[in-house]
C-alpha cells in the first residue's frame, strides 16, 4: 500500500512521498521480475522506470519515492530515497542536521564534530541527464536493484550510514524519444552495425535525443535554471545538501570510462574541498576498476571551469561534484572502430561498479567527509569577509529582470537581503569592474552579503569577470599554433549583471545595512490603474514583458501603438518602447484586457488624459517616434541543417518566457507550403551552404520573393552568412572578404561578454535606456558595415565598441582586434521587407536576457517598423547634384501621392551614368493602412513627378543595370509608395491603385487607338537583384504568387538586364514588328504571355547593326505602345528610356503615364 504526504517545510521531503506503511520483509522483486526485462536487454522508459519506484516504495522498506515535478511534456520526475529502515524513524532530523552542518554561522566546530558521530553522509545520483546517454539511467536502477535486494554486510553498512538520493532518468523526455526510436528499428537481435537504422540517426534527432522538449542541453542550465526539469530538481539537493554529487553521462563510443579528477582549466573560485576529494575517489574508482578489469581514463578532458554543470551546481553547493562519462553503445550494441563490440549490458555493468564505489567510499570515509564538508564551507565564509565584502542589484534596467535575477540567486540556495531604506557604500565598483567610489543605493536594493555559505557561487555568478587560468592559455594559444583545438570546453563569461543588462555592483565596504532577508521566491505585482483613463493606457516599456502584452492586445484585434524615443506627459517620464493603447480606437472590452495582461505578465501601466507632450519631446500620437504596430504573424524555420539549440532557443523565448506563439515550418516543406500568411520569418543558427542545399533554388527563390513582398526575415548567428552569401538579400562585409583578412587565421571567442553600442536613432533601441548593451560573443564572425554613403535602406543597429569592448571572459588579441566596430546586429530593407541580421546567438542558453528586447523588437515590431530610419545630422549626407528633395504631402487635402525619383546607380559604365539614373522613391505614409508595395524604374537625369490619385494604379517594373569592370551589377534601390488616402479593403495583401487616364497625345497613331474600360487591377510589385548570366544562356523564369517574371538578355558587349512583370488573369499580346517581320507574343491559359514567346520578342529587339528600330503594340487593343530605336552611342543596343517604356506594360486606356 502507498500511501501520499504532502510536506509543508522546504527542510522536509519534497511534495510528495511514496513509503511503504508496514516494512515488509519477504524479498523484493529484482528489476526484470518487476519491468519485464533485465539490464541491457532493452531500453527502459519512463514509464517502466516510475512503475519500478512505486513498487519497490510498495514492497521495500529501505525506499522511500518523492515527486519533484514535471518534464515540459508531462513526464513524472521521481527520485527514491534509499537507507536503512531504522533512518526513516529519524529521516527528519537527518535532514535538519544536514542544514546545521551546512551552516556554520549557527553550528560551532565542537557541535558539528558531536553531530558527526550519528549523522548518515548523504549522496545524491542523477543518470543520463543527455537523453540517449543510456548507461546512466541504467547504471541507477541497477544500483537501486542492489541496495533493495542484497542483505551482505557491505550492503547493510552503506544503508545504515548514508541516505542515498537516486534520481534514475534527468531526462525523461529526450530518453523515451531515443527509446521509442530504437525499439521501433531493432531487429530479432540487435545489429551493432553503426549503420543500422537501430544506431544511425540525423544531427537534428541526435539533438532531440541530447536534450529536453526545447532543444535545451540542462547539463548547461544549472545555474540558470530555465527547465522545468532543472528547476524541480535543484530543490532537492538544497533541501537534503548532499556531500557528494554524482552526475552521469555517455561519450563516445570508443573511448572508456572516464572519472575524475578532470583537465585545466579549473575556475579560481572552485572548491578546493572537491579537488582534494577528487582524487581520494580517483584512487577508490581506479581499484575498483582495476580489480573488475574495466579501462578507465582520469585526469584529462573534462575541465570544471564553466559553473553551469550537475557537477559544478554540486560542487558550489559544498559537497563533491563527480562526473562519469562512459563510452556509449549508442543502442543496445555498436561496433567500435577496432571492430570490438560494446553493448549495453557492458555499459552498465561499469556505471555501477562506479556508483557503488562511490557509495562504499563515502561511508568508509564518512567521518572524515563530513568534517572537511563543515570545514571548508566554514572556510568560505571567512573568505566572505575579506575583499569583495558584498554585490548590489540596483534598480536599473528592466524590473522583471532585476526581479528574475534575485529569484535565479534564490533558486541557488545563495541568501538575499532587500534594503528597506536608502544606503550609502564606499569603495563601489560596477558590473564592470570599474571603481566609481562612493554610491548612494536606494530602497529595494537587492544585497548579496559574501560571507554565506555559497559564497564561491556568488563570486562565480556576480563578479565582472571569471579570469581564465594564465598556464592553461599559453597552452590553448600553442595548440591553437598547431592548428588543433584550444580546448576551451564551454563559455568563459557569465556574469549575471551583465547578461541580464541590470545594475550590478560590488563594494569592499562592511558596514551594516538596513535591509531583510528574502525568504521566498520574489512575485512581482502588477500596477494598473483603478479608473480608466481619459486618452490612453501606457504600458511601461522598460519591461521587455511589455511585448507581451502588446502582442496579445494585437491578436485580440485591439489598436495599440509604441513609442520609439522616450517623452514625457503629464509631468511624467514615458520610456521609449512604451506601448501606448489608446481608449478612442478601441471599444470598452479594452479595460479589462489590459487589467488582465498586466496581472499575467506583472506589468506597470499608467493612464494618460492627454497625448500631448511636453516640449522638446514627442506626442503620443507622433508620426515620427510612434509605431502603428500590425500583429506580427511568426514562423521559424526547424530540423536539419537549422542547429537545434539555436531553434530551441528562440522557440522558448518567444513561446515560454514571452508567452508569444509561433509556427515551426519544416524545412523539407518550404518549398511547397505558403509563406504569405507569415510576416515574419526567423532563420536559426545554420550553415548557409547547407540551409541554401536542402531548400533547393526553388525555396531559396521563395524566402527571398516573400521578403521583397513585405516580409520580415530575422537570421541568428550562422543563418546572417545565408542571408548575405546565398540569399544576396544584405550587404553586409565579412572582415575575412576584405585585404587584411582575406589569408588570415581565424579565432574564435571563446563566449565572452563584449560590449555593444546601439543605434539611439533606430526603431530596434525602443525598450533600451543608454547606447550601451553587453552581448555573448561565442563565435569567429566579424561582419564590417557596407561601403559607400549612409542609406535609409541599410542600417546597423549595433556594433562593438571602437576601444576595448570586451567586458569578461576570455578573447584572443587578434579577435579584440579585428572586433572592434565590427557589426553585431544590422538591418538591410529589400523590395517591401526587411532583413534583420544577429552576428550571434542573441538568445543564448536563455538566460542571456539583457539582449530579449532587442530580439522581440525585431520579431514583434519588424512588419510595422517604419521604412525610413532618422539619420543624426552630423551623418546625414547632403542632396546629390541634380538632385531634388520631397515635400511633405497633405494626407487629407491633398489626395494626390507624389512619387520623388532621386539619382543614385553607383558602378555604371562610361556613359551610362550620363543617360539613365536610378531614382528612390520617397516615403509617404498613412496612418490609417500601413500596407505598401514597390515600384522600379529610371528616368533621365531631371527629376519626374508623377501624378497619381487614391484607386488609381501605376506599374513601374524595369530593371536595367549595368555592368561595373568587375562584372557585377551596380546597386539597385527601390522605389517605395504608399496608400495615402482611406480606400475599401483590398483582397490582396497590397493595395490596388490604377493609372491616371488622359486624353490621346498627338503622336499616339490614331488607327491604333481603341477605347477600352479600364478597371482596377491588384498587384503584388517584386524586385529583383539577380546576377546577369551570360549572352545567350537565358536563366530560368522564375514563378513569384500571381505573376510572372521573365528575364530578357541581350548579346551586346555590355549586356543588360530586364524583368518584367506581367500580370495573371490580363491577357496582354505584345507585338514587335522588325522590318516588316511580325513576331507575336500569345497568351498561355493563365492570361499571360508565354515565357518563350517574350523571350522570343525580346531578343528579336536587340538590334544587328544598322536596324532602324522596332514598334511595340497591344496586339489585343491595337495600341500602339513604343517605337524602339536603337541607342546612338552603341548601335548593338536599345535606348535606356526606350527600354523603359517597353517594359512598362499598362492596362489603360491610352496605356501610359501621366507626363512621363
Amino acid at each position: 500500500m502507498i500511501k501520499r504526504i504532502a510536506t509543508a517545510a522546504p527542510t522536509t521531503l519534497l511534495a510528495v512521498v511514496w513509503f511503504a506503511v508496514t516494512p515488509v520483509s519477504a524479498q523484493v522483486p529484482s528489476f526484470a521480475e518487476i519491468t519485464g526485462h533485465d539490464f541491457g536487454e532493452r531500453i527502459t522508459v519512463h514509464h517502466e522506470m516510475v512503475h519500478y519506484l512505486k513498487q519497490l516504495a510498495e514492497l521495500s522498506d529501505r525506499v522511500h519515492v518523492i515527486e519533484q515535478g514535471e518534464t515540459w511534456e508531462g513526464r513524472v520526475l521521481l527520485a527514491a530515497i534509499v537507507t536503512a529502515a531504522e533512518n526513516y524513524q529519524r529521516l527528519d532530523a537527518i535532514q535538519e542536521t544536514a542544514h546545521r552542518l551546512a551552516d556554520p554561522r549557527e553550528t560551532t566546530a565542537q557541535q558539528a564534530a558531536a553531530i558527526i558521530e550519528g549523522q548518515p553522509v548523504i549522496l545524491w545520483y542523477g543518470g543520463s541527464i543527455h537523453g540517449f546517454e543510456l548507461s546512466g539511467t541504467e547504471g541507477l536502477l541497477k544500483l537501486l536493484e542492489h541496495l533493495t535486494t542484497r542483505d551482505d554486510r557491505a550492503t547493510i553498512e552503506v544503508l545504515q550510514n548514508a541516505v542515498i538520493i537516486i534520481d534514475p532518468i534527468l531526462n525523461p523526455d529526450g530518453r523515451d524519444a531515443f527509446a521509442h526510436l530504437n525499439h521501433q528499428n531493432i531487429g530479432r537481435e540487435p545489429n551493432p552495425e553503426q549503420d543500422d537504422w537501430g544506431n544511425d540517426f540525423t544531427r537534428w534527432q541526435a539533438l532531440k535525443f541530447r536534450t529536453g522538449h526545447y532543444y535545451f542541453d540542462t547539463n548547461r542550465d544549472w545555474f540558470a535554471h530555465t527547465q522545468r526539469e532543472t528547476q524541480a530538481r535543484a530543490p532537492t539537493i538544497i533541501a537534503w545538501r548532499p556531500q557528494v554529487v554524482v552526475d552521469m553521462h555517455e561519450m563516445g563510443s570508443d573511448r572508456e570510462f572516464f572519472f575524475d579528477p578532470g583537465t585545466d582549466p579549473y575556475a579560481p573560485y572552485f572548491p578546493q574541498h572537491s579537488r582534494r576529494w577528487f582524487q581520494i575517489f580517483c584512487q577508490a574508482y581506479a581499484a575498483a576498476f582495476d580489480s573488475a578489469g574495466f579501462e578507465y581514463i582520469t585526469r584529462e578532458l573534462f575541465d570544471y571551469f564553466y559553473p553551469g554543470y550537475t557537477t559544478s551546481f554540486g560542487d558550489y553547493q559544498g559537497a563533491v561534484g563527480m562526473l562519469y562519462e562512459q563510452g556509449s553503445s549508442r543502442g543496445l550494441a555498436i561496433t567500435r572502430s577496432d571492430h570490438s563490440v560494446r553493448t549495453l549490458a557492458d555499459a552498465v555493468e561499469q556505471q555501477y561498479l562506479a556508483a557503488w564505489t562511490a557509495a562504499r567510499t563515502s561511508v568508509e570515509r564518512r567521518v572524515t567527509l563530513l568534517r572537511e564538508y563543515y570545514d571548508a564551507i566554514r572556510a568560505d565564509i571567512a573568505d566572505g569577509r575579506q575583499g569583495i565584502r558584498r554585490y548590489l542589484i540596483a534598480p536599473e534596467g528592466d524590473p522583471l529582470h532585476i526581479v528574475e535575477l534575485a529569484n535565479m540567486l534564490i533558486s541557488n540556495g545563495i541568501e538575499v537581503d532587500v534594503l528597506t531604506q536608502p544606503a550609502r557604500l564606499s569603495n563601489v565598483r560596477d558590473r564592470t569592474g570599474r571603481n566609481v567610489g562612493a554610491r548612494d543605493f536606494p530602497a529595494g536594493t537587492y544585497v548579496i552579503e559574501a560571507a554565506q555559505p555559497r559564497n564561491r557561487l556568488v563570486r562565480m555568478l556576480l563578479e565582472p569577470d571569471v579570469p581564465t587560468p594564465e598556464d592553461f592559455l599559453r597552452e590553448a594559444r600553442q595548440r591553437i599554433e598547431r592548428a588543433e583545438s584550444p580546448r576551451f570546453y564551454d563559455i568563459t563569461a557569465w556574469s549575471l549583471p551583465l547578461l541580464f543588462n541590470v545594475g550590478g555592483f560590488s563594494s569592499s565596504d562592511g558596514r551594516g545595512l538596513p535591509g531583510e532577508r528574502v525568504t521566498s521566491r520574489i512575485i512581482p505585482e502588477a500596477e494598473v490603474p483603478a479608473a480608466a483613463p481619459g486618452y490612453a493606457y501606457l504600458i511601461d516599456g522598460r519591461q521587455t514583458g511589455s511585448l507581451s502584452a502588446l502582442y496579445h492586445l494585437k491578436a485580440r484585434g485591439y489598436r495599440a501603438a509604441l513609442i520609439r524615443e522616450p517623452s514625457k506627459v503629464e509631468g511624467r517620464d514615458v520610456a521609449s518602447g512604451t506601448v501606448i493603447v489608446r481608449i478612442g480606437q478601441n471599444d470598452e472590452t479594452v479595460h479589462d484586457a489590459v487589467r488582465e495582461l498586466a496581472e499575467r505578465f506583472n506589468l506597470t501601466v499608467r493612464g494618460t488624459s492627454t497625448g500631448l507632450s511636453e516640449p522638446g519631446f514627442p506626442v503620443l500620437g507622433s508620426a515620427d517616434a510612434v509605431i502603428t504596430v500590425r500583429t506580427p504573424e511568426i514562423a521559424i524555420l526547424a530540423e536539419d541543417p537549422i542547429h537545434g539549440y539555436s531553434f530551441g532557443w528562440a522557440w522558448y523565448t518567444l513561446d515560454q518566457q514571452y508567452e508569444i506563439p509561433v509556427t515551426v515550418l519544416r524545412i523539407g516543406s518550404l518549398a511547397n507550403r505558403p509563406l504569405d500568411r507569415f510576416n515574419v520569418l526567423i532563420v536559426p543558427s545554420v550553415s548557409g551552404s547547407a540551409l541554401a542545399s536542402e531548400l533547393g533554388e526553388d525555396g531559396v527563390e521563395r524566402i527571398k520573393r516573400w521578403v521583397r513582398e513585405g516580409g520580415t526575415l530575422v537570421t541568428i548567428g550562422e543563418a546572417s552568412e545565408f542571408a548575405r552569401s546565398q540569399l544576396e538579400l544584405i550587404d553586409l562585409r565579412s572582415w575575412y572578404d576584405t585585404e587584411e583578412g582575406e589569408d588570415a587565421q581565424h579565432f574564435g571567442v571563446p563566449g565572452a561578454i563584449f560590449q555593444a553600442k546601439l543605434n539611439e536613432h533606430h526603431w530596434m533601441s525602443a525598450g533600451y535606456d543608454g547606447a550601451g548593451l553587453p552581448v555573448l560573443v561565442e563565435s569567429d564572425r566579424i561582419y564590417l558595415a557596407p561601403e559607400g554613403p549612409p542609406s535609409s535602406r541599410k542600417c546597423v543597429i549595433a556594433t562593438y565598441g571602437d576601444g576595448e569592448s570586451k567586458l569578461s571572459g576570455h578573447a584572443w588579441q587578434e579577435s579584440l582586434e579585428r572586433l572592434a566596430g565590427a557589426v553585431f546586429a544590422y538591418e538591410e530593407r529589400v523590395g517591401g521587407g526587411r532583413v534583420i541580421a544577429f552576428a550571434e546567438d542573441i538568445n543564448f542558453r536563455g538566460y542571456a536576457r539583457g539582449v530579449n528586447r532587442l530580439f522581440l523588437n525585431a520579431v514583434l515590431l519588424g512588419p510595422s517598423a517604419p521604412l525610413r530610419v532618422t539619420v543624426p545630422a552630423a551623418e546625414s549626407p547632403g542632396p546629390r547634384p541634380g538632385s531634388r528633395t520631397s515635400t511633405p504631402v497633405g494626407r487629407h487635402r491633398d489626395r494626390a501621392v507624389s512619387l520623388v525619383l532621386q539619382e543614385h546607380l553607383p558602378h555604371t559604365p562610361p556613359r551610362l551614368d550620363e543617360r539613365v539614373r536610378l531614382r528612390d522613391i520617397l516615403e509617404r505614409e498613412d496612418p490609417a493602412d500601413h500596407r505598401s508595395y514597390s515600384l522600379l524604374g529610371y528616368e533621365s537625369v531631371q527629376p519626374v513627378e508623377y501624378g497619381l490619385q487614391p484607386g488609381r494604379f501605376v506599374e513601374q517594373i524595369a530593371q536595367v543595370r549595368g555592368h561595373d569592370t568587375r562584372g557585377r551589377f551596380g546597386q539597385v534601390h527601390q522605389l517605395r509608395a504608399r496608400h495615402v488616402a482611406p480606400s475599401p479593403p483590398p483582397t490582396r495583401r497590397v493595395p490596388s491603385l490604377q493609372v491616371q487616364t488622359r486624353e490621346p497625345r498627338h503622336h499616339d497613331p490614331p488607327e491604333r487607338i481603341q477605347e477600352r474600360e479600364a478597371g482596377p487591377v491588384d498587384i503584388t510589385a517584386h524586385s529583383l537583384q539577380h546576377d546577369i548570366e551570360p549572352a545567350g544562356q537565358l536563366p530560368q523564369p522564375l514563378m513569384p504568387a500571381r505573376s510572372r517574371i521573365v528575364k530578357a538578355v541581350g548579346s551586346s558587349q555590355r549586356s543588360h538586364q530586364v524583368d518584367f512583370l506581367l500580370r495573371a488573369g490580363q491577357a496582354v499580346y505584345l507585338t514587335a514588328v522588325l522590318g516588316g517581320k511580325l513576331h507575336r507574343c500569345r497568351s498561355d491559359p493563365t492570361g499571360c504571355c508565354r515565357d518563350k514567346d517574350v523571350l522570343s520578342l525580346l531578343e528579336a529587339c536587340q538590334f544587328h547593326q544598322g536596324d532602324p528600330g522596332c514598334h511595340v503594340i497591344d496586339a489585343k487593343s491595337g495600341i500602339l505602345l513604343h517605337r524602339v530605336r536603337v541607342d546612338g552611342w552603341n548601335s548593338t543596343r536599345l535606348r535606356h528610356n526606350d527600354l523603359l517604356r517597353v517594359a512598362t506594360v499598362l492596362r489603360a486606356d491610352h496605356h501610359t503615364l501621366a507626363d512621363a
